[in-house]
């Protein structure tokens, strides 16, 4: 992974990494008893950022990996003595509000994914609540680095939605999901998580105010109502697209919209300005 996204092998000294191959569901992640038990006693801060952003499987097929995965390392944080936990769970969790939610076909939007960090970030709230030292970054669609815009979301569902957008020449008027670059993400989790003073809860997003507007401007194509480009939509774009595109898009969109919310230390003066960000990942799948 490192090398798939070049990233600069003088920024972390390699040898100070130790891998340990197991499966976060298994007992003791499916490490030897003298192994689990040295890494209990050796361990204070826990990050979670395992799991798979599958947006295709139900929730079922997904549970034991998200939530009984979970389970396994919170047990893990009540073993030998008391351990932080930071979860890197997703804003797209907001989109719960209602039984009827759950109840929504599997699509991009309504996932097994989705739902999972749903219940896990509804897990971790209760043991905060508790006392137990919790840390959740809601983090929002992650975009490649602020430098080198190479970026494992191209692939996903955004960027189809993107292309689309320019090959019918014209863009809704509307918000766009709120995102981040990967190492934006990741200082705001590292910071926060190391802080005396953690925040309970972090959302680090960039693009607030950013509209759909913004993204015709820098794709030369115009702006339309909702009504009139999801009618062109179903009019012209292959069906696996449409099933991208509900048609209550800009209201899912605006539920995870959320403020941003940074750790009080966060230096965002080092964060690129949007303008040039979306510059950057357009230029990289020539949409500019």
């Amino acid at each position: 992974t490192w090398d798939t996204y070049r990233l600069d092998a003088r920024v972390a000294d390699a040898s100070r990494l130790t891998v340990l191959e197991g499966t976060l569901s298994a007992p003791r992640f499916g490490l030897s008893a003298q192994t689990y038990d040295r890494l209990a006693q050796d361990v204070d801060l826990v990050v979670h950022a395992a799991g798979s952003p599958d947006y295709q499987r139900p929730y079922e097929e997904q549970r034991e990996e998200t939530v009984f995965g979970l389970l396994g390392a919170l047990q893990f944080c009540f073993a030998r003595h008391l351990k932080r936990i930071c979860y890197v769970g997703s804003i797209i969790a907001h989109l719960y509000e209602e039984p009827a939610d759950f109840r929504r076909p599997v699509s991009w939007w309504y996932s097994g994914y989705s739902a999972g960090k749903w219940v896990a970030q509804q897990m971790l709230a209760s043991l905060s609540a508790r006392g137990l030292p919790v840390q959740v970054c809601e983090a929002p669609f992650v975009l490649g680095s602020s430098t080198l815009g190479k970026d494992p979301g191209f692939k996903y569902a955004n960027w189809r939605v993107f292309q689309l957008c320019k090959m019918l020449g014209f863009v809704w008027d509307g918000e766009v999901s709120p995102f981040v670059p990967v190492d934006c993400l990741a200082d705001a989790t590292v910071l926060n998580a190391m802080s005396d003073v953690a925040l309970p809860r972090i959302r680090p997003v960039v693009s607030e105010g950013v509209r759909m507007s913004d993204v015709g401007r820098l794709t030369s194509c115009r702006v339309v109502s909702w009504e009139e480009f999801y009618a062109e939509v179903r009019h012209r774009a292959p069906p696996e697209l449409l099933r991208l595109l509900p048609t209550d898009l800009p209201e899912l969109i605006h539920k995870t919209a959320k403020p941003a919310i940074f750790p009080d230390d966060y230096d965002r003066s080092r964060i690129p300005a949007v303008d040039r960000l979306m510059k950057l990942y357009f230029s990289q799948k020539g949409l500019l």
